[in-house]
């Protein structure tokens, strides 16, 4: 089907660039010679040099992709494993009760946030 209604692909669109400016934002100020990050004043790569010179930061960069990398493959593991184990639930209605648990999860952060927003704005008045 196609959409006729642009409006959808100017959200999508607006959304990604709301998700991504501040990440294309820090990238091209990583190569700033300033000290700030309000006016781009030359290119360097010495922040770069000195991650790569510091043993340190290193270290805690392997550190970080091993954890990503693990924490990633076993988090598929473990859907593969749960996504198999809903689809070959025979009985309809607990079919239903693991999908709506795994629902649940998958909003809870936002109820958090917005739990949080609300006693925030309580509180403040």
């Amino acid at each position: 089907m196609r959409n006729k209604n642009g409006f959808s692909n100017l959200y999508l669109v607006l959304v990604f660039i709301v998700l991504y400016a501040p990440i294309f934002y820090l990238m091209y100020y990583s190569f700033n010679s300033g000290g700030t990050m309000h006016k781009f004043e030359g290119f360097t790569l010495d922040y770069y040099r000195e991650v790569v010179q510091d043993k340190r930061l290193i270290i805690i960069v392997i550190n970080t992709l091993v954890i990503a990398l693990l924490s990633s493959a076993i988090a598929t593991l473990i859907a593969i494993i749960g996504a198999l184990a809903i689809k070959s639930v025979q009985n309809r209605r607990a079919k239903n009760t693991l999908l709506s648990l795994n629902n649940v999860l998958i909003v809870s952060p936002d109820v958090i946030i917005g739990a949080s927003f609300l006693i925030l704005f309580t509180i403040a008045g």
